[in-house]
């Protein structure tokens, strides 16, 4: 597997519906509850499965809930005006036309950076960002996402 995150993210893009990533965000936050070494790896081998974890639907409400929370920070860095998080919402801006490596890339600096992710969560957070959030929503994005956050709260 790649060691750059954007082209991590952009293979689960390509490869992961938004139910598989959602729950590979769980996955990966319980393997690195186990073992601390698989927090900064950008495609860990995970060897759990959902079934070993438990109940297939509790695994996607962790992944879930995981997601939610980082994704009302995330949305507040990118679509807030807070001056502490504008170069990270610069770049991200920049990037959204660039296509999924370069997005994937700003997102994942700013999840693991400002937000403290691990690279290991950090990408799949990002996946999901891109396939739920950026690609529908082309530039009307921040309002789209702010709904998107609304309704599902």
């Amino acid at each position: 597997m790649s060691d750059d995150p954007g082209q991590a993210i952009h293979g689960l893009v390509q490869e992961y519906d938004e139910k598989a990533i959602i729950t590979e965000i769980a996955l990966r936050a319980a393997a690195m509850s186990k073992t601390a070494a698989v927090a900064s790896e950008l495609n860990p081998e995970v060897q759990e499965d959902a079934e070993h974890l438990g109940i297939k639907e509790d695994v996607l409400e962790l992944g879930g809930r995981i997601f939610r929370r980082v994704e009302r920070e995330l949305h507040e860095v990118i679509c807030g005006n807070s001056a502490e998080d504008k170069k990270d919402r610069d770049s991200i801006l920049k990037a959204t036309g660039l296509g999924d490596i370069a997005l994937g890339t700003a997102l994942y600096t700013a999840l693991t950076a400002s937000l403290g992710l691990a690279p290991a969560v950090a990408t799949v957070v990002a996946a999901l960002l891109i396939k739920r959030i950026f690609q529908p929503a082309g530039a009307e994005f921040c309002k789209f996402w702010g709904d998107k956050i609304t309704k599902r709260s």
